[in-house]
């Protein structure tokens, strides 16, 4: 599996959660030999990440849990908080599974109905990039190069259909400002101001739209 820029995955069973019986020491087992797994895993993502200019000190490694209501086969994956296994571990992966699934289903299914099942115990490893930054644009434009044409288009507000500018969005620039009604075009989307509204094109070329044409 993969999980963010560059990672990979390993994992094990774990074991039913019942009355009186002891997963703490059989799920720490499992993490402790992913972990052994992991250092292998490591040199693997160092020759990958050599490629992605990734650092090997970038790669974080996070434990996770795949948890579910026995006999269900459907699981969420939730958190393992860091450090020794315990009682305490096992109970905050329960308790995030059960507070996960109500919000996912709106209900929890009482204890005595149903058991808590860690399906698979997970190790991951993920390489943390730095956050990316956006250039502005420099690019020119005008309302006039823009211009398709025009067509009569219903708006609710201008009580019926009104004649209706169309511009391509392709050939809006930095700073241009359009007034509603106006529809701007482009390959995978359409913008429509109605009437009252304005939209500027930003440095980012984001169209900044107001409803009072401010």
């Amino acid at each position: 599996a993969v999980d963010g820029t560059t990672a990979g995955e390993a994992r094990g069973t774990a074991a039913y959660r019942r009355p009186g019986y002891d997963t703490c020491a059989l799920v720490a087992k499992i993490w402790r030999a992913l972990l052994v797994r992991a250092r292998d895993f490591r040199l693997c993502l160092q020759c990958r990440n050599a490629r992605e200019n990734i650092p090997l000190e970038r790669v974080e490694l996070h434990r996770l849990a795949d948890v579910k209501y026995f006999p269900q086969s459907k699981y969420m994956t939730i958190p393992v908080p860091s450090g020794r296994i315990t009682k305490g571990t096992l109970d905050d992966i329960v308790n995030g599974f059960v507070t996960a699934y109500e919000r996912e289903f709106g209900y929890r299914i009482p204890d005595e109905y149903a058991e808590v099942e860690i399906s698979n115990a997970r190790l991951s490893a993920v390489g943390v990039v730095p956050k990316g930054s956006l250039r502005k644009s420099r690019k020119k434009g005008s309302l006039k190069s823009a211009l398709k044409g025009s067509r009569r288009v219903y708006f609710r507000e201008a009580g019926g259909f009104t004649r209706t500018k169309i511009y391509d969005r392709e050939g809006l620039g930095v700073g241009n400002r359009l007034r509603g009604p106006a529809i701007i075009e482009q390959p995978d989307s359409t913008t429509v101001l109605p009437p009252g509204a304005a939209a500027t094109v930003d440095t980012y070329l984001n169209l900044i739209i107001t409803p009072n044409g401010r």
